[in-house]
């Protein structure tokens, strides 16, 4: 027996293309420039701990 969506469900269909470009919305440069920035703020402060001590390393946080 195959079960089926009740009606309240929409079916999802999208085609290859629209897959390929992400969801709407949400551009991919904003993606970009903010796990950039996270990325870079998590290497600074490791590299403060290791580098001038855990001491130094509390002071940015």
């Amino acid at each position: 027996m195959s079960q089926r969506h009740p009606p309240s469900e929409p079916q999802i269909r999208e085609t290859a293309e629209q897959a390929r470009q992400g969801r709407p919305g949400r551009p991919v440069g904003v993606v970009l420039v903010v796990s950039t920035a996270l990325a870079a703020a998590l290497l600074a402060i490791l590299l403060v701990y290791f580098a001038a001590g855990a001491d130094a390393a509390t002071l940015l946080l």
